[in-house]
């Protein structure tokens, strides 16, 4: 995590108290003049004048009220939701009022075969649902840390009258109080082929828009974003703009930084609500909403645009002058690029990448670079998306580097997920994939057990060790 420290004993002698910063290289604090003001015209909803000004909004955007001027923005995110990251992440186990019919219980998120479950049934209810009818599952990150950038999802919706049935959104505050900022997908269940829009800027909401899919989002997996930046708000489906809010001296966009978060939830039986979500009859066994990965990727202070540290998110394209009209047929996905020889590079499928456990990854252009120093099983993988590779039967690339075993062992292994495959258990896994110093050709054999492609993932199984690793021209043959 990136610390980012204000000296706002610059601007304001309330602080003089000397501060500390865990960040020894000094990277990424704000400690100028300069400084200061960029991060101000960044978060401030009004562009400071001067620097005493710049300190003052500061302190009252973020929230510091004390000599401890820290400042802690999440970095770039890639969360996959086979596992409870309990040090990031919170399941919640409350309730709240109205229009929400159910409590949020533990148990009613599940992580299995590679996926995060939200569960809605009665069991046990309601004597042991804080008196609701139901319990469900609400999942959110503990900091609320989270600004301006890019938020993408990858989930499928349930179904069903009465529901929000699943959604993906940043929460900050007291709902429709002036602290309240929130930006919202929602699927209603009573017609999945629509996703709803909405945020939340100072307390103030009514901005909501539904978008046509051209597909049911209760049937399979697609990715739903939203780019947050001082002057717009854009959401994406599938990596394509579909609505777009532009700030304006009247109308004001969500800028404090929030939490992440997802749940999944029944509505109350009063009149407004039902003539939103309709009327939610039990079906007699639980209910689901799946989640497969969530990430987030941070603007820079002082810019309106920012590359994104690792992991990458898909490029956002930038949002179409005209608007498509309901019924209006969706525009044709782009094609897949197929190489002279008829392979399929991975570039061309990629969605995003990540590096776990000590890992980091560089690219330059067609390679992947990849270390880790005195880690246990450090990996890296690419996100393909579910990617059809009917009739190849193998994945090539070439690769060189090192492996240092600091531990008693270690050993490098490439493995390639198919769209049903869970966290542990890839389709294939060739062990011990050999390299020197200079590249040499592999091929992993397919052994026609993929027709989809999910992930494909390398990993060094170490219990300490080192390694540098470059990988190019990954693709399917």
């Amino acid at each position: 995590m990136t610390e980012l420290v204000i000296n706002i004993s610059r601007v304001d002698p309330k602080f003089q108290k000397p501060l500390k910063s865990t960040d020894k290289n000094k990277n990424g604090k704000i400690d100028t003049d300069e400084e200061v003001t960029a991060a101000a015209n960044l978060l401030c909803e009004d562009k400071p004048k001067n620097l005493a000004a710049a300190g003052t909004c500061l302190r009252k955007t973020i929230g510091i009220e004390t000599s401890n001027a820290l400042i802690t923005w999440e970095p770039s995110l890639f969360q996959p939701m086979d596992r409870h990251e309990s040090a990031s992440w919170e399941i919640a186990n409350r309730s709240n009022g109205n229009p929400f019919n159910t409590t949020w219980r533990p148990s009613n998120i599940k992580f299995e075969k590679g996926l995060m479950k939200l569960v809605l049934n009665n069991t046990g209810c309601p004597q042991t649902c804080d008196g609701k009818p139901y319990a469900s599952g609400e999942y959110r990150t503990k900091r609320e840390n989270f600004g301006y950038g890019y938020y993408e999802v990858r989930m499928k919706a349930a179904r069903g009258e009465g529901l929000v049935a699943g959604s993906f959104f940043t929460y900050r505050g007291v709902s429709e109080q002036p602290s309240h900022d929130e930006i919202d997908f929602e699927f209603l269940g009573k017609d999945t082929t629509k996703v709803q829009t909405n945020y939340y800027a100072r307390g103030k909401g009514k901005h909501e828009e539904m978008i046509d899919l051209s597909f049911d989002a209760s049937k399979e997996f697609h990715n739903y974003g939203f780019k947050l930046t001082p002057n717009s708000l854009t959401w994406y489906v599938d990596g394509k703009p579909v609505r777009t809010a532009a700030a304006s001296p009247g109308e004001k966009l969500p800028y404090r930084p929030a939490k992440i978060m997802a749940n999944f939830w029944p509505g109350t039986s009063e009149s407004d609500i039902v003539a939103w979500l309709g009327s939610f009859k039990y079906p007699g066994r639980p209910l689901q909403v799946e989640y497969d990965w969530i990430k987030y990727s941070p603007l820079s202070a002082g810019t309106e645009a920012s590359k994104p540290a690792q992991p990458t998110p898909p490029a956002p394209e930038e949002p179409a002058k005209e608007k498509t009209k309901p019924g209006q047929p969706a525009e044709a996905k782009p094609k897949i690029e197929v190489s002279s020889s008829g392979a399929l590079p991975i570039k061309t499928i990629r969605q995003s990448t990540f590096a776990l456990n000590k890992g980091v990854l560089r690219e330059t252009s067609d390679t992947f670079v990849f270390s880790a120093n005195r880690a246990k099983d450090p990996r890296f993988g690419i996100i393909t998306g579910d990617v059809d590779i009917k009739g190849r039967k193998n994945l090539m690339f070439e690769i060189k580097g090192s492996l240092t075993k600091l531990g008693t062992y270690a050993r490098f292994i490439a493995q390639v997920y198919n769209e049903t495959d869970n966290e542990y258990s890839p389709s294939i896994s060739l062990e011990s994939v050999k390299m020197s110093d200079h590249y040499e050709t592999v091929s992993v054999d397919l052994e026609d057990k993929i027709n989809r492609v999910k992930k494909i993932q390398f990993l060094m199984v170490t219990d300490n060790g080192s390694c540098r690793i470059e990988i190019k021209n990954l693709r399917f043959e």
